[in-house]
């Protein structure tokens, strides 16, 4: 199983960490499907704030994604959506760290 580290924009990430989409959490991903996610993969979101083009460090877990739907049931072939089973609180590292991080990261379940 693979370990998927993905960038979130603020407002997006905000609904997934904190349920501030009227009070229900964000529990789905669309994304497009170029890193061959697989059922039971874990996704981390990293916030990132596209007007500074950075990563802020905040970050959430996502664990045991699935199903992955790719390209069936109405959606472009090519394009994936997907759920999780378990997701951490939200978690925070130094931007100067974010690097080392995303390399040194054992995401578990």
């Amino acid at each position: 199983m693979k370990v998927h580290h993905l960038k979130s924009w603020i407002s997006t990430f905000e609904n997934v960490a904190h349920g501030s989409c009227q009070q229900w959490p964000k529990q789905f991903e669309i994304r497009r499907n170029d890193r061959d996610f697989a059922n039971g993969d874990t996704v981390v979101l990293w916030e990132f704030n596209a007007a500074e083009g950075a990563l802020t460090g905040r970050f959430v877990v996502l664990t045991e994604i699935g199903p992955v739907v790719d390209g069936r049931f109405g959606l472009p072939a090519g394009l994936c959506v997907f759920g999780w089973r378990h997701q951490s609180d939200m978690g925070q590292v130094a931007p100067a760290d974010i690097d080392r991080a995303r390399r040194e990261a054992r995401w578990s379940r």
